[in-house]
């Protein structure tokens, strides 16, 4: 014990001298990370006192006492917080002040600029605490002003993305993100910043275009590559041929590129398929992502439907859909760079970088794209579509291959018997629970209820799918007894259609606080405007656009049957009962999204944003740099008008699939 409590004053001691030497510089801070770990918890304290009477770079010392967890204490005393926040804002505006800069000459970023991103990042502690969405206006505000202060420094852009997108200003997000000027391989590492939060703001054009940069770096990586190459033989400079070779390898198992590819074909199904033709038109061509015709996706697998048949090797390694990577099996390659946003989170807490980067983590992510994946391999086999260069989807080893990958997440509990239906597990939160502000989901698909449910309505509508073929098949067969049973779990997963529906439509109404479809919500937060917009978002660009293709589909294969004079009284009454279900299923589906259309207009009513600004802040060193309540009402006003942004694009989605359904 005496042994440590000398290294820790040694340590201390060392500490404090580094930040006397070197305080004034940016990489001082980054620098002690490592040595800080090692200083025991209950010197931290200690080192802090230390630098206030050394009297430490004011900047370094900021950054220092939210490393060492000052910050996080913070949180539990509002008018401490405010105070600590309003003191790093009153230091940005005294180094504003101070900075004489050469005409012409570019505003580079200030030694204080920091101090403003820490004055955000106690605001954002205090909103995690306390919900006030007034906290983030305030530090939306204090980036605001940092920007022009210095208009180079990204950190500034990179906050106010994650702030915006927590206020729900889609619009103000995505020039944040057009501001980054984010181009070639960053649109690989980096389209973690925007995808998630496009997807959860209804911004599905945005979706589609950072799908088709992905799609478009990857087609014109592997068209230059070949030339790349032969240039570096021809110069004899073979050090570039590794770094090639990696960055392809890079490219091709790529994870967002693997996500990218799941996107594009689930958009372009949602915005392009006007009828049942074109639908199988486009997913004949997978809307033109390269087919995978190795291992590993069934429905997108060029196998045989004998069980147990291997796979056809892959005749031309690029027209494959590369859902695992390179070599069929090989796990997918997380290319996101966590590093690019500077917090100084607190050393107790677990960086998000590792977070993301441990194996559990990452297998959940490679989970969520095969799911995706799976979905759409699922669509084409309840379609029987037959893709170019494969055979026909085998929809039940779609369904299998689905329903694993569901079981694996969690999203479903096992089946007591192979293929059996699953019930709808409906796990509503308690009411008034208000989930913490980092539940916005930053992975490859969301994993909110909402998405979990509509992922169940999809395999319900595989083992619908299931049952129809079964029942056309017995039918052919003149199977009265296996066309009865089928005609009987039809009607029983038309039930859980109706429940699932049902389920859906009562979570987006309790997330916006509405009592019934025809009452408006007394106040909404953003954060369950959010949640909302997302979950509507999920079941728009699948259950509700796939069912009526469905059931079109159905419709017709029932249809063309045709049974003679001397048909059995059993098979007419088993199609007369799958006529029923199919019935069902319709009338649910059109009710279930006229009821959501309606709560969307509820919701309509109380958009504009309920802040009260009379509450304490820290924005009074501002006062005379800039109109704060100018600026206020600004991102009040963004704010308003990113909400009205996603109702209208959730109001263009729910229209396409009531049309569908009529038809």
């Amino acid at each position: 014990e005496e042994g440590e409590e000398a290294l820790g004053g040694l340590l201390v001691a060392q500490a404090v001298e580094y930040v006397k030497l070197l305080g004034d510089r940016d990489v001082c801070s980054h620098d002690l990370v490592t040595p800080l770990k090692r200083i025991p918890r209950r010197f931290w304290p200690v080192l802090l006192a230390k630098l206030k009477e050394a009297d430490a770079n004011a900047t370094c010392l900021g950054r220092m006492e939210r490393l060492l967890g000052a910050h996080q204490q913070l949180a539990d005393a509002p008018a401490g917080a405010l105070e600590e926040a309003r003191r790093q804002v009153g230091r940005l505006v005294e180094a504003k002040d101070k900075i004489v800069r050469k005409e012409g000459y570019p505003p580079d970023r200030t030694p204080s600029d920091d101090n403003a991103i820490l004055a955000a990042r106690i605001l954002l502690d205090l909103y995690a605490r306390d919900g006030r969405e007034e906290r983030l206006v305030d530090a939306a505000v204090i980036c605001r002003f940092g920007l022009q202060v210095s208009p180079t420094n990204f950190q500034f852009k990179l906050l106010l993305l994650r702030i915006y997108r927590s206020l729900g200003a889609v619009g103000a997000m995505l020039e944040s993100y057009t501001a980054l000027d984010i181009k070639h391989i960053l649109c690989d590492t980096l389209s973690y910043l925007l995808v998630p939060a496009a997807w959860a703001g209804a911004c599905l054009l945005r979706v589609r275009q950072n799908a088709e940069n992905l799609l478009r770096l990857d087609r014109d990586n592997h068209k230059d590559t070949a030339e790349y190459t032969y240039q570096a033989f021809r110069h004899g400079t073979y050090s570039k041929l590794s770094e090639l070779y990696s960055l392809q390898k890079r490219l091709l198992s790529s994870l967002q590129l693997a996500a990218a590819r799941t996107d594009w074909v689930t958009l372009s199904l949602t915005d392009q398929s006007a009828s049942l033709a074109e639908t199988k038109a486009l997913l004949k061509t997978m809307c033109g992502v390269p087919i995978f015709t190795g291992e590993v996706m069934p429905g997108l697998v060029n196998r045989k439907c004998a069980a147990g048949a291997e796979a056809a090797p892959a005749k031309d390694e690029r027209k494959c859909f590369c859902i695992v990577g390179e070599k069929a099996g090989e796990p997918l390659r997380d290319n996101r760079d966590m590093s690019v946003e500077v917090t100084w989170d607190p050393l107790t807490a677990p960086s998000r970088s590792s977070w993301e980067a441990a194996p559990e983590r990452q297998g959940r992510l490679q989970l969520q794209v095969r799911v995706c994946a799976a979905g759409i391999g699922a669509l084409a086999g309840m379609l029987g579509v037959e893709a170019e260069g494969m055979q026909t989807a085998d929809l039940a080893s779609s369904v299998a291959h689905l329903q694993d990958c569901m079981t694996e997440l969690g999203w479903i509990a096992a089946a007591a018997e192979p293929g059996a239906p699953y019930a709808v597990e409906v796990l509503v939160q308690r009411a008034g629970e208000r989930p913490a502000p980092e539940h916005y989901w930053d992975g490859m698909q969301s994993e909110s209820h909402l998405a979990v449910l509509s992922w169940r309505c999809v395999l319900l509508l595989c083992h619908s799918a299931l049952a129809v073929n079964a029942a056309v098949d017995s039918v052919g067969q003149v199977a009265v007894a296996d066309a009865q049973a089928a005609a009987a779990t039809l009607a029983a997963l038309a039930a859980l259609l109706r429940d699932a529906l049902a389920a859906f439509n009562a979570e987006v109404q309790r997330l916006w606080g509405v009592a019934d479809a025809a009452s408006s919500p007394a106040a909404l937060s953003g954060f369950g405007f959010a949640q909302g917009v997302e979950g509507v978002t999920q079941w728009g660009v699948r259950p509700l656009t796939w069912a009526p293709l469905l059931l079109q589909h159905w419709a017709g294969a029932v249809g063309e049957l045709t049974l003679g004079k001397k048909a059995d009284k059993g098979l007419t009454e088993a199609i007369g009962s799958v006529k029923t279900s199919l019935r069902a299923v319709k009338t649910a589906f059109s009710e279930s999204t006229a009821t959501t259309m309606k709560t969307i207009k509820a919701v309509e009513s109380v958009l504009a944003p309920t802040l009260d600004f009379a509450v304490p802040s820290c924005l009074e060193p501002l006062d005379g740099h800039m109109d704060v309540g100018a600026e206020r009402s600004l991102v009040a006003e963004l704010m308003r008008e990113g909400r009205v942004t996603q109702l209208k694009s959730l109001r263009g989605i729910l229209q396409r699939s009531s049309e569908a359904a009529g038809s």
